[in-house]
């Protein structure tokens, strides 16, 4: 993109009072989603690790019981980059009368976060597209996960449901059942429920109604806002629904955000042109390591 005089005419003269900017880097949805990490080379694995299940009685002067470790899933997070520039022409540098107006490096900073952020909610548009998938070989929610040991496990819901107490109860039942990577119930507890933006008035009321929200049932007690401390975050960026959502849980290694290079800028100046050149450019990998992290529900 090049910026000419013409593209500025209303800034060649000082009677703006004020020059609306956009800044992004404090408000990204990603923070309150992923893990957010950085990593050192061009791409960094993690695999799955199947640890021994439970232990057996032994009578007394026997053999104790062999026990196995197994591999389980490979992920590989490979960083990607993302580039934008600007072209100032001196001339437009000279007449134009608020600075700020063509503050290139601040705006391409900003642009490069939002990127970041659109990226990030791309995942979830893609949680249940077969196309799209993690180290298991499946989409981030399916009902066939694999296991090191053998056998498969869901997360996602067998029938969708919409917000409700009744959601969040179907939901935590599944996420308490789910297998450790050992095969052997491990439990997880709910933490956060992400959502599209039309959702979040209706998990608000879900989660922070002291008595259930259904009408003809206001005396009883609301489980969901006594027995459990959840978030509700509603993604900007997730709009390709407004039906989908899910809840994420405390386990550990799940949905990992991960940046090679943060957003950075760079400037030069291209003489014969006579022209300023503006450059953010940024790596980053997201993705995904341990299903368990998450129950979605498609509708």
């Amino acid at each position: 993109m090049s910026v000419f005089r013409s593209a500025l005419a209303n800034t060649l003269q000082k009677t703006l009072d004020k020059l609306p900017m956009d800044h992004f880097d404090s408000k990204l949805d990603l923070r309150k989603v992923y893990d957010e990490d950085t990593m050192d080379g061009a791409y960094t694995d993690d695999l799955e690790i199947g640890g021994p299940g439970l232990a057996s009685e032994k009578a007394e002067g026997s053999e104790i019981s062999l026990q196995s470790i197994a591999e389980g899933a490979f992920t590989r997070y490979m960083a990607r980059t993302f580039a934008s520039k600007v072209i100032i022409s001196e001339e437009a540098m000279e007449d134009v009368k608020y600075k700020e107006a063509i503050s290139a490096g601040k705006m391409l900073n900003a642009a490069m976060f939002q990127t970041a952020d659109v990226d990030s909610a791309l995942q979830f548009s893609r949680a249940w597209d077969t196309g799209y998938t993690f180290g298991d070989g499946l989409a981030m929610f399916s009902a066939s996960h694999t296991l090191p040991h053998g056998g498969t496990f869901s997360n996602t819901l067998a029938t969708a449901m919409s917000p409700s107490r009744a959601a969040i109860i179907v939901a935590e039942s599944q996420a308490t059942g789910l297998p450790g990577h050992n095969s052997v119930t491990a439990g997880y507890m709910l933490t956060t429920i992400v959502c599209p933006k039309e959702q979040k008035a209706a998990w608000s009321v879900v989660v922070n109604s002291t008595h259930a929200p259904e009408a003809g049932q206001f005396n009883a007690i609301n489980t969901v806002n006594r027995d459990m401390d959840l978030t509700v975050v509603s993604l900007k960026h997730w709009d390709t629904t407004s039906t989908n959502w899910f809840v994420k849980t405390d386990c550990e290694n799940g949905l990992r955000w991960l940046w090679r290079v943060k957003p950075k800028g760079r400037s030069w100046i291209n003489n014969d042109f006579t022209e300023m050149r503006y450059a953010n450019r940024a790596r980053w990998a997201r993705g995904m390591s341990d299903p368990r992290c998450a129950i979605g529900s498609q509708a």
